[in-house]
């Protein structure tokens, strides 16, 4: 979690957060990618259209992999 409103995240936010994980959360977090199987430019690329609001006041943001990927597709549907 990274405990910072959402419109103030910056790619060291995401990247300190990163480095306190464990591996195994780690390579989960890496498993991620965009909607034609390439992977992410950066981690922070990878977290931001990913995060959720853990918080009522927004201040509360994190990544769940398994939620993410069920929650949505990036490909256009329409």
């Amino acid at each position: 979690v990274i405990w910072i409103p959402d419109f103030t995240i910056c790619a060291h936010d995401v990247e300190t957060t990163f480095a306190s994980l464990t591996t195994a959360k780690r390579l989960q977090f890496l498993s991620m990618g965009l909607s034609d199987s390439r992977p992410y430019i950066s981690r922070f690329d990878a977290f931001m259209p990913n995060k959720f609001r853990v918080t009522k006041s927004g201040d509360g943001q994190s990544m769940y992999v398994l939620y993410s990927r069920s929650n949505h597709s990036c490909d256009p549907n329409a």
